[in-house]
């Protein structure tokens, strides 16, 4: 039963994902088109991770409360009037509010999936295989929704738009009435007045980042800004430096989303069978600087393509495995209120890596590439000085 819950939750999770990726290769062309200034494009991802930084704990903490499932299916509402507000957007502070507003909706559907696997498993072992999974799945609908949704904005990006609105109203009315709770919610259980406010529920759960969980914290943020300061940048360079249509971006991240499957079932999946997860991140996260760096040096399109491609290997294991290290630093946290933590983290470097890259390809288009390689760098260290914080206080490696 329960691997069966997990299993539709997933699926349901996938639909939204892939739903939710169809505007991204349209984006550059849809700001081109109302004449937004070429930093909005960091800038409109940017407002978008900023409310998803101060809704996550907000949202781990509801889902304790009410349930996971209907969490996530609230998530889902809230993210069709985002988009739909996108698609009417014609000024820069118009795109801004509805990127927002998708940001804080979409943000208790990520929180509360991850909570929902957590809960529903108790062996560690089992709950790395289904992170590994929910990650892998989460590259292969990025991938898929990449490709759909450059392929129809070739023909109209407007089209792009009502198809997605359509297609993840659908997905959260399926998961309001079919999905089941992981566990019951905290019945008679209320959400205090500090709960409701999103930056008094994070400042209550950023008590417990102290020691080597603000260090891990610290890595997942630096970690997820390098990656989402190359994503918006690559997807951008294609655009403008290399003159690709929105149709090749989609399917350069199809073939991405595949290599992320493949990467995930086989080599994450033996990391975290095999290895000391504390020791191998950072031999991944070193990957992915290196890879970078090869990406900035290439000679020619091929090269860099190539590069590109090694990159998103290894950029496609690191994340379960934070996500499985998550999992292994939880000191008896609620399910919800620990995702939240870590997802704000993430969120965190959603905000800052778009929002720097955006100002960086104005000065280098090439500058964020450097930055990202820098970030992994640095997050390389800070894993081995986490380990060694964990291995004083005696616990696990």
């Amino acid at each position: 039963m329960k691997k069966r819950s997990i299993v539709w939750m997933m699926t349901l999770y996938s639909l939204f994902f892939m739903v939710s990726n169809f505007v991204h290769p349209i984006t550059p062309a849809f700001l081109q088109s109302i004449r937004c200034p070429d930093y909005m494009f960091g800038l409109a991802f940017a407002a978008m991770a900023l409310c998803n930084f101060l809704a996550s704990p907000f949202w781990g903490r509801v889902g304790d409360k009410v349930g996971y499932g209907k969490s996530m299916a609230l998530g889902m509402f809230g993210y069709c009037v985002g988009q739909a507000l996108f698609s009417m957007a014609t000024t820069s502070w118009m795109i801004l509010a509805a990127r927002c507003v998708g940001g804080f909706f979409a943000c208790s559907t990520m929180v509360n999936s991850m909570a929902y696997i957590t809960a529903y498993t108790e062996d560690q072992e089992k709950r790395g295989k289904y992170l590994s999974v929910y990650a892998a799945l989460g590259s292969l609908t990025t991938a898929a929704g990449f490709l759909i949704g450059g392929l129809i904005g070739d023909r109209d990006m407007q089209l792009v738009f009502v198809v997605q609105v359509i297609l993840a109203a659908a997905a959260g009315l399926v998961t309001l009435f079919t999905l089941g709770e992981a566990v019951p919610p905290a019945h008679g259980a209320k959400l205090q007045l500090q709960e409701i406010n999103p930056v008094s529920s994070l400042c209550a759960s950023a008590k417990r980042a102290t020691g080597p969980m603000a260090t891990f914290l610290l890595i997942v943020f630096l970690s997820n800004t390098a990656t989402f300061a190359h994503d918006q940048s690559f997807n951008y360079y294609l655009r403008m430096q290399l003159d690709f249509p929105t149709s090749y971006n989609g399917v350069f991240k199809a073939a991405v989303g595949l290599v992320g499957l493949a990467a995930n079932m086989t080599i994450n999946m033996w990391i975290v069978k095999k290895t000391d997860i504390r020791k191998a991140i950072s031999a991944v996260l070193a990957l992915c600087s290196l890879s970078l760096t090869a990406m900035v040096m290439a000679a020619g399109v091929p090269m860099f393509l190539a590069a590109a491609m090694l990159y998103y290997t290894f950029s496609a294991v690191f994340l379960p495995i934070l996500q499985v290290l998550m999992v292994k630093n939880d000191n008896g946290s609620s399910k919800g209120e620990m995702a939240g933590l870590f997802n704000a983290a993430r969120s965190l470097g959603m905000m800052v890596g778009p929002l720097l890259s955006g100002f960086a390809y104005g000065l280098l288009p090439e500058l964020p590439f450097i930055g990202a390689a820098a970030a992994f760098a640095i997050s390389v260290l800070l894993c081995m000085a986490n380990r060694r914080q964990y291995e004083r206080q005696g616990e696990p490696r």
